[in-house]
């Protein structure tokens, strides 16, 4: 849970400086995407907020409000890094950016979703196949599964940011 609450947030923000710097041809570092998170941490973590509770919301109330709602903020972490904007006024960028291409945002979702649901998938029925191959006990076998799930987790989490932040483009 930690992981989710801090460093996801705090990686995000990283990559999102770094994959705009590679977008726009500007010389990009880990020092200088972790660097320009640490001068907006405050307003970043204040927009995640913003952003987050209606999208909890939304998803809760029924999957289509959260569709809606991952439309209107899809952009508001873009906008707090790169446009310096937070809070409110992030979402209010995000809202703009959306009103024309609400479609565009639900197919790349959709897209990048699918893509790692088949990676995933893959690499899960990989795993079943060799697991039994490696070690017989079947608490080894459910470890190595729970860890191989998280490391591909962690490789393919990245894609929404990289997609995100090109479409914000």
């Amino acid at each position: 849970m930690l992981l989710f609450l801090i460093a996801s947030p705090v990686a995000q923000g990283a990559l999102i400086r770094a994959v705009s710097d590679r977008y726009l041809n500007l010389p990009t570092s880990v020092r200088r995407a972790y660097a320009t998170l640490g001068k907006s941490f405050l307003p970043y973590t204040w927009t995640l907020i913003v952003s987050g509770l209606p999208l909890l919301l939304g998803l809760a109330i029924c999957i289509v409000p959260g569709l809606f709602v991952l439309v209107w903020f899809f952009a508001c972490p873009a906008a707090c890094i790169l446009e310096g904007k937070s809070g409110f006024a992030a979402a209010k960028r995000s809202f703009r950016l959306s009103k024309t291409s609400g479609m565009r945002i639900l197919g790349l979702w959709a897209m990048v979703l699918l893509l790692s649901v088949v990676i995933y998938c893959s690499i899960a029925a990989g795993c079943g196949q060799l697991l039994p191959k490696v070690t017989e006990s079947q608490v080894n076998q459910a470890l190595l599964r729970e860890g191989l799930h998280h490391l591909v987790s962690l490789l393919l989490l990245p894609f929404f940011t990289v997609a995100w932040v090109l479409l914000y483009y």
